[in-house]
């Protein structure tokens, strides 16, 4: 177990359209400075017509805490099978998909255990 510390710093833009998020976030090693982690992610939801939106997100890391890996060199034949991870300095990702939300917890209708809470 070794001591790290961690900040995220987030903002969070919600208009009729939809929703903006931006996270940039990092993260150190404490017994080492050399041992870091930083990246940034951002996620849109555009509400395309009520209750259907369009979600996209996407994001990097920069990585420099692999402490965990082995130190020898990796047969090919082990990586593939999924054996052994290799080490690497960059990550990202995107990701893009519809949603659809019905319903109201203040609608008697979808849920009547809720009628008469005010």
């Amino acid at each position: 177990m070794l001591p790290f510390q961690r900040l995220n710093v987030i903002l969070s833009y919600t208009q009729p359209w939809g929703t903006l998020e931006t996270t940039l976030f990092g993260s150190q090693f404490l017994h080492d400075a050399e041992k870091f982690q930083v990246g940034l992610d951002i996620s849109l939801s555009w509400r395309i017509i009520e209750g259907l939106s369009l979600d996209m997100w996407g994001g990097f890391n920069y990585i420099k805490d692999q402490i965990s890996l082995a130190r020898s060199e990796v047969d090919e034949s082990v990586f593939l099978l999924n054996g052994r991870q290799l080490p690497t300095s960059l990550n990202y990702y995107t990701w893009m998909g519809l949603s659809y939300t019905f319903g109201s917890i203040n609608n008697s209708v979808v849920n009547p255990r809720l009628n008469g809470i005010d």
